[in-house]
């Protein structure tokens, strides 16, 4: 048995708890370049990270550089074995198993993963459901609805603290799946969380839809308890696609003469930041020509992007850069 997880997860991190008894099968794929832990077995790939990732599946940069060491992946991953993907509602930790089911010709895929949370963007939603909409050559599939953490946790818990309690759960889960998966004797199977059993999936039975049948949310319940909780303050708004309505959002809010000084100002404060804590971050120059009110919902989702990411660090590891910008280096 092999366990693959990657440096795009947010919650099988390699610091995870639940991992460290099965080190010795454990291989984190690196897709920045270089590898980010020393106590597990790394697959790295040559991309250089030098951006906030907003391009996601076979057209990333990421992807292509793991897709051109796909055989050496492939290799080392051995032959007649299971491998378990552990999985989470990012996008990017779905690229492994996307590479690996392309390859696959001899070994076992058992894929773990979740659904991403309400208050993802829709267009990592939408990537997300697609990077799963082919699991014919999944032998088990454990999908967990990740609104379901939201609806039962305290509504005024931080994002950092979502992330713990997500963590904990798939982790006190681990050693039953990997057990589970080890003793099986069915063919293709879903997780079940009212009896915390695979079950067997008919010939020709759709793995996503039986592992999701269970897990209804009531979306609205949900909808209401992000609004206005601790949440609902670090969440990034939904930042429209390129097309010709992108620029009528910047312009919507109300235009300053000053406000595309204040957007540069913002956006160099944020890149500092970054730099300062080794945050992988890309902030390209605004496309907008017209009047700016100095920020707009792609500065606010740079801004969460980053929240989030201070999460992570320890907090007395966490730096805030104090020199203030000249007017030139604003303007």
């Amino acid at each position: 048995m092999r366990i693959i997880i990657s440096d795009a997860n947010r919650i099988w991190t390699p610091d995870h708890p639940a991992l460290k008894p099965f080190a010795e099968i454990i291989i984190v794929v690196c897709m920045n370049g270089q590898p980010m832990t020393d106590e597990y077995q790394c697959f790295v790939t040559e991309h250089r990270a030098s951006g906030l990732g907003m391009m996601l599946g076979k057209d990333a940069a990421k992807y292509r550089a793991l897709e051109a060491k796909a055989d050496e992946l492939v290799r080392m991953l051995h032959y007649h074995d299971d491998i378990v993907f552990l999985t989470d509602g990012e996008p990017e930790s779905l690229y492994p198993f996307m590479i690996i089911r392309e390859k696959n010709e001899w070994n076992y895929l058992h894929l773990v993963s979740m659904s991403p949370w309400i208050f993802e963007t829709k267009r990592r939603k939408e990537y997300h459901k697609a990077a799963l909409s082919d699991l014919s050559e999944v032998s088990s599939l454990l999908w967990l609805n990740g609104d379901s953490i939201i609806s039962e946790i305290d509504p005024k818990s931080t994002l950092s603290e979502l992330y713990k309690e997500t963590q904990r759960r798939f982790g006190d889960l681990l050693p039953r799946i990997l057990y589970q998966i080890q003793e099986r004797d069915w063919g293709r199977a879903y997780f079940d969380f009212n009896s915390m059993c695979y079950l067997p999936v008919e010939e020709g039975g759709d793995l996503t839809d039986h592992a999701l049948a269970a897990q209804e949310i009531d979306s609205s319940m949900i909808e209401a308890s992000v609004r206005y909780s601790t949440l609902g303050k670090l969440l990034p708004n939904e930042y429209p696609s390129r097309d010709e309505w992108t620029f009528e959002e910047v312009e919507a809010l109300i235009p300053r003469i000053d406000g595309k000084k204040i957007c540069n100002y913002l956006r160099e404060l944020r890149m500092r930041l970054a730099e300062a804590n080794n945050i992988v971050f890309e902030s390209p120059e605004c496309p907008s020509m017209g009047p700016c009110a100095g920020t707009c919902a792609k500065c606010e989702e740079e801004a969460a992007y980053l929240r989030a990411e201070m999460e992570k660090i320890v907090m007395d590891k966490r730096v805030y850069p104090q020199e203030l910008l000249t007017e030139w280096e604003a303007f």
